[in-house]
C-alpha cells in the first residue's frame, strides 16, 4: 500500500477510537472506574463472575430491582445464593462507605454496560434506599 493510503487508514482508525471514547456519558465512565476498583476482582471485567464463588452480574432478578442491588452493595452478602439457577458461596463485603453518587454510578455501569438493561438510578434514589435499609435494620435490632 502507498503511504497516503496508510495515513488515511490510520486517521480513520484514530477517529473511530476517539468517537468510541465519547459514546458513554461521564457517569458511566466514572462507574467503570469504580467497578474496576471495587467489583472487578471478584465479578471479573465482563461481570460473568468466577466459578461457583462469585455470581455473574447479568441476571435481571439480581440487578433490576433497585432495593436488591443497592442493598447488596451497602450490606454485602454472606452465605449461599442462587443466581441463574447456580449456587454461589462467596462472600461480598459491605461497601457502605461509598457515597450515594458512587453507588449510583456503579449500578448504572453494571446495568448498561454489563447486563445491557439500560435502566438507571441517581444518587437521590440511592440515598432514599440507604435510609430505608437503615431504618429497617434498626427496626430489627429494636424488636
Amino acid at each position: 500500500m502507498r503511504t497516503g493510503t496508510w495515513k488515511i487508514l490510520f486517521m480513520a482508525a484514530l477517529l473511530f477510537i476517539m468517537l468510541g471514547a465519547f459514546k458513554r456519558g461521564p457517569q458511566v465512565n466514572n462507574g467503570e472506574d469504580l467497578y474496576r476498583e471495587y467489583c472487578k476482582s471478584c465479578h471479573q471485567r465482563s461481570g460473568k463472575g468466577f466459578l461457583r464463588v462469585y455470581p455473574p452480574l447479568t441476571d435481571p432478578e439480581w440487578i433490576a430491582r433497585d432495593e436488591r442491588i443497592v442493598g447488596n452493595i451497602l450490606n454485602g452478602i454472606k452465605g449461599e445464593i442462587v443466581v441463574e439457577g447456580k449456587e454461589y458461596d462467596g462472600e461480598m463485603p459491605s461497601f457502605y462507605y461509598l457515597s450515594d453518587n458512587q453507588i449510583a454510578q456503579i449500578v448504572n455501569y453494571v446495568r448498561t454496560e454489563i447486563a445491557g438493561t439500560g435502566t438507571s438510578i441517581d444518587s437521590v434514589h440511592v440515598a432514599r434506599l440507604r435510609s430505608e435499609l437503615l431504618r429497617d435494620s434498626l427496626k430489627i435490632l429494636t424488636k
